[in-house]
């Protein structure tokens, strides 16, 4: 992100929605951005949880986006994912070209 030169998001910021309490991996201004480890698909229960942090943050007026290691390894990918979702919410005015 730095080396892009895109928004630097806030880290681990805390949330209490509907009764939960959620640390965001990364914040925009409504926009969440959440890494998700491997393990992370694999348990039924931990999708369901996902899917509930999801449905709290939309309600609150963020959008969530999620990104893996696969996506890291691929860095046009990951940049691709990360500014349309910048845009989408207005922390980026448009997609910029990916700058290599």
């Amino acid at each position: 992100m730095m080396q892009w030169r895109l928004p630097m998001p806030e880290l681990q910021r805390r949330y209490e929605l509907s009764g939960n309490l959620y640390f965001a991996d990364f914040r925009w201004p409504g926009k969440i951005g959440e890494f998700d480890g491997a393990g992370k698909y694999s348990d039924p229960e931990t999708i369901r949880r996902e899917k509930r942090r999801d449905a709290d943050f939309r309600a609150a007026g963020y959008e969530t986006v999620h990104w893996r290691w696969q996506d890291l390894e691929d860095r046009a990918r990951f940049f691709t994912i990360l500014t349309s979702a910048m845009a989408r919410t207005g922390v980026l005015s448009a997609v910029p070209v990916f700058p290599g």
